[in-house]
C-alpha cells in the first residue's frame, strides 16, 4: 500500500479547502485532496475497515487512494479532487436532461459497486458534490463507508440507492409532507400520488424504483397544467410562486465536506418502525396489502420502549427519511447486520435491558407479505 509521507511544515503550506468534526481537507498537487484526521478522527479511525477501502475504483465514489504519514505517524489519505460544489446548491437549476442522465449514472455506478460490497454509512447533503466539468454527481464522503461480504449485491445496492434516493427527494423538494409548495401540489395529484406510494413500498420491500420516474411524472404533469415546457426544478417553483430564499443565519461560516457516522440509537424495531410510517399514512392504508399487514401483523412486532420524548415537528415520512439517510442504522438492520458493541452498551444503560430488535425469520415474514405482486395488483 502505497504512503505519502510528509511534514508539518509541508501541511502548513498547503491550501486549506474544508474543515469537518474530524478533519481537515488540503489541496494537494493538482488533482489529489489530503485528508488529515485530528486527534477525534484518529480515535474513529479502523485500520481494517478503511484498508478495504483503499484503491476502489469507481466513477461517482471518490475512495481513498494512499496513507499519509506526517511526522512518521499515520494521519490520513490522500483522495482525488472533485472540481465543482455540493449538489444540493445546484440542483433545482439543473436542466432536467442532464439531471436524469446524471442520476443514472449514478445508479449504474452503484451497481458496480455492489460487487464490492461497500455499504454506505452516513451519507449526507455535504457529501455529495456537483462535477461542473463532467457534469456529473460525486460522492465523495466514503472513508466511514464499510465493506461486508456477508451481504449479497442486491442487498447491497438496495441499501445503497434507497440512501441516495432519499437525500435526492430531500433536495428536490418532492418528499411527501415536506412542507413545500412543490411537494403539497404534486402530492395533490392522483397520479403522482399512487407513483409515489408504490415508489415508497418498493423502497421498504428492497426493490428499487429509479427516482427519475418521479422526476419524468412531476414535469408531465407540469407541462400538462400549465401548458409549457418545463425546464428545471426551479421553474417548477416559478409556476407556483414558490421562493428558495436563504437566511443570513442557515449560512455556517464553514460548512464540512466530511462528517463522521453519527452515534444514535435505535429505540425500536426494524418492523415497529415500518408499521408506524404505514399506519401513518391514510393512502396506504387504503391498500388492502398493507392494511392486512398493520392489523393481522401487530403482535409479531417487539413492544415500544417508552420514552419522554421531546416536540418534534417533523412529519411520520421526513423521520423515516432521517433514518434512512443520516444514520444509516435502519439499512444495518435491513441487512442483518449487528449493532455495534458501544451502542449496546449505551442501550443497556438507558433502558436497563437491551430492547428486543426482529429477527431475520420475522423481516422475511413480512417481506413476503408485502410481495412485488400483490403491491402491483392493489395498485
Amino acid at each position: 500500500m502505497e504512503t505519502l509521507k510528509i511534514t508539518s511544515n509541508e501541511l502548513a503550506q498547503m491550501e486549506e479547502l474544508g474543515r469537518g468534526a474530524c478533519s481537515t481537507v488540503y489541496k494537494y498537487g493538482t488533482d489529489l485532496v489530503i485528508k488529515m484526521l485530528n486527534e477525534k478522527g484518529i480515535e474513529m479511525h479502523n485500520e481494517k475497515e478503511f484498508s478495504n477501502l483503499i484503491g476502489i475504483k469507481n466513477s461517482t465514489c471518490v475512495f481513498p487512494k494512499s496513507k499519509v504519514e506526517m511526522n512518521g505517524k499515520f494521519q490520513g489519505y490522500t483522495m482525488d479532487y472533485v472540481q465543482g460544489e455540493e449538489l444540493q446548491n445546484i440542483i433545482k437549476q439543473l436542466d432536467f436532461p442532464t439531471l436524469i442522465s446524471a442520476i443514472q449514472k449514478v445508479e449504474n455506478d452503484l451497481q458496480q459497486l455492489s460487487k464490492e460490497k461497500v455499504v454506505f454509512q452516513d451519507l449526507n447533503q455535504g457529501g455529495i458534490m456537483w462535477d461542473k466539468e463532467r457534469n456529473c454527481i460525486k460522492i465523495i464522503d466514503t472513508d466511514f463507508f464499510e465493506k461486508n461480504e456477508s451481504i449479497s449485491e442486491e442487498q447491497c445496492y438496495s441499501a445503497n440507492i434507497a440512501s441516495f434516493n432519499s437525500i435526492i427527494e430531500m433536495e428536490l423538494g418532492i418528499i411527501n409532507g415536506q412542507g413545500t409548495k412543490l411537494s403539497e401540489y404534486l402530492q395533490s395529484n392522483p397520479e403522482f400520488s399512487q407513483l409515489y406510494t408504490k415508489y415508497m413500498i418498493y423502497s421498504l420491500n428492497g426493490r428499487n424504483m429509479s427516482v427519475t420516474e418521479l422526476i419524468n411524472k412531476a414535469v408531465e404533469i407540469f407541462e400538462r397544467d400549465f401548458g409549457t415546457k418545463i425546464g428545471s426544478i426551479e421553474e417548477m417553483q416559478e409556476l407556483i410562486g414558490e421562493r428558495t430564499e436563504t437566511k443570513e443565519s442557515d449560512i455556517a461560516e464553514e460548512v464540512p465536506i466530511f462528517e463522521p457516522p453519527k452515534e444514535e440509537q435505535n429505540k425500536l424495531g426494524i418492523k415497529q418502525k415500518i408499521a408506524n410510517f404505514l399506519a401513518n399514512k391514510s393512502l396506504l392504508r387504503k391498500i388492502p396489502i398493507i392494511d392486512k399487514f398493520i392489523i393481522r401483523e401487530q403482535r409479531l412486532l417487539p413492544e415500544k420502549i417508552v420514552q419522554e420524548q421531546k416536540k418534534d415537528n417533523r412529519t411520520e415520512h421526513s423521520k423515516f427519511v432521517d433514518e434512512v439517510s443520516e444514520n444509516g442504522k435502519l439499512r444495518n438492520l435491513l441487512l442483518g447486520q449487528p449493532i455495534k458493541n458501544v451502542e449496546m452498551k449505551t442501550a443497556e444503560q438507558r433502558n436497563g435491558e437491551l430492547h428486543t430488535i426482529a429477527d431475520q425469520t420475522k423481516i422475511e415474514q413480512m417481506r413476503r407479505k408485502m410481495d412485488g405482486k400483490s403491491m402491483d395488483d392493489d395498485l
